[in-house]
């Protein structure tokens, strides 16, 4: 499936455009997921706004059309892996965040937050999901964290699964034992204070 295809340097909506949307309306389908978005479209360069413009709002207007969401999966670039949190964390073409009316993006832990919070022990363990744009609604300060476990199954398979987690923020003593205490209390003349 192709939303578009490269015709010289243009980019045209391809047929399977229309074969989709006919299949959408057959189907009574509510909900479209693309992943990952530049395998949807043939021969475009990922980097050039009029060539992802053209893809994306041709998808966007189908989308209207058929009153469906669309889901796009795309990934970010590589500076983006440092933990920021925004729309223009995206691959290429910035008309393609530019077109959409809610981007979130999901982020491993970096080093940094790992010491953010208590009892990190596997900081790849955590994904963050976070709203990078939000049309309607204020964008959020903060994301929410997951935790990639394994879940066993009936049949005695395992297969990985995320779940919400609330992570609990570090202290600035957190660190200090009893015995810590004790002698910093002893270095300035206290006794037993707590």
């Amino acid at each position: 499936f192709k939303v578009a295809a490269l015709a010289g340097d243009k980019a045209i909506v391809t047929e399977d455009l229309a074969e989709l949307e006919a299949y959408i309306e057959e189907q009574r389908i509510d909900i479209v997921i693309i992943d990952p978005w530049i395998k949807a479209n043939e021969g475009l360069d990922e980097n050039s706004n009029p060539q992802m413009d053209k893809a994306i709002t041709e998808l966007a207007l189908m989308s209207k059309r058929q009153d469906i969401a669309c889901v796009v999966v795309h990934h970010v670039n590589k500076a983006a892996g440092s933990g920021s949190q925004g729309a223009n964390d995206s691959r290429g073409a910035s008309s393609v965040i530019d077109a959409v009316r809610f981007a979130q993006k999901l982020s491993r832990m970096t080093e940094d937050q790992a010491k953010k919070y208590r009892g990190i022990e596997d900081r790849f363990s955590f994904v963050e999901l976070s709203n990078t744009k939000a049309n309607y609604q204020p964008p959020g300060e903060h994301g929410q964290w997951f935790e990639m476990v394994s879940v066993d199954l009936p049949n005695g398979e395992s297969r990985g699964a995320i779940r919400p987690v609330m992570l609990e923020v570090a202290g600035d003593f957190d660190e200090v034992t009893a015995e810590m205490a004790q002698a910093a209390n002893h270095a300035a003349g206290l006794k037993n204070y707590k």
